[in-house]
């Protein structure tokens, strides 16, 4: 039987622990760990943990801002990866910062200040459809709980981090638990409300997700459909 557990990070800052990123299609992934990334800061160090290795493609198969190192994505599942931002002349690409993308499995055992989990379910994430149907093929002893492997499997991944957890998962509008097809995502939601009071809202405008913004000297939530979209939000940190 399983036991309920607290997740809390280490970091004594008043921002939640766990952090949630919205995102509306495939290709927001990407663009939304480009953004958070751009206000870590630089001497913290940062993993991106998928369900399967085959994640690491959701950051555009190692082109454009995100270069993949010499590792093999199709290996050990664990990947040196580049950030990077176009310069200031926009001529050519500047390597920001070093990150690394494991498999959950892989991650055991490890630790960084910052983690991003791939959650969509849709790109075969928490919980994993083929580990499910595989599971079936055994016979299993009851925990009475759905998932119990996944779950821990989860668990394992949002216990790597240090300060923060980003979990990035697909959703619709700003219901956040109704629109997401993530069970695992809809609990944790549901027993943890707090948890979204600090995260990334959806517009109030067209209800897209939301990105930070720095300009002008203030730094506030603007919509990720700008400029067809003006719609903006008070940020408040992580």
């Amino acid at each position: 039987m399983q036991q309920r557990k607290d997740v809390r990070g280490l970091s004594s800052s008043e921002s939640p622990p766990v952090i949630l990123l919205p995102v509306d299609s495939d290709r927001g992934i990407a663009r939304m760990v480009a953004n958070r990334l751009d206000h870590i800061p630089a001497e913290e160090s940062v993993f991106v943990i998928g369900r399967t290795r085959n994640d690491i493609y959701a950051f555009g198969g190692g082109s454009s801002q995100f270069r993949f190192g010499q590792s093999d994505a199709r290996g050990s599942g664990t990947v040196d990866v580049t950030y990077r931002r176009w310069d200031e002349d926009c001529a050519d690409w500047r390597d920001v910062r070093d990150l690394t993308f494991l498999t959950a499995h892989s991650s055991k055992g490890l630790e960084a200040d910052n983690v991003f989990i791939l959650v969509d379910r849709d790109r075969g994430g928490f919980p994993s459809t083929l580990s499910v149907d595989i599971d079936e093929l055994f016979r299993t002893r009851d925990e009475g709980i759905p998932y119990p492997e996944e779950r821990r499997v989860l668990y394992v991944a949002m216990t790597r981090a240090r300060k923060r957890v980003f979990l990035v998962n697909r959703m619709d509008d700003e219901s956040y638990a109704l629109s997401s097809e993530t069970p695992f995502m809809s609990e944790l939601i549901e027993d943890n409300g707090a948890m979204i009071t600090r995260s990334t809202p959806f517009c109030g405008e067209c209800f897209g997700p939301m990105r930070i913004v720095s300009y002008g000297g203030r730094t506030f939530y603007g919509c990720c459909d700008y400029p067809n979209c003006r719609g903006t939000r008070e940020f408040k940190g992580f």
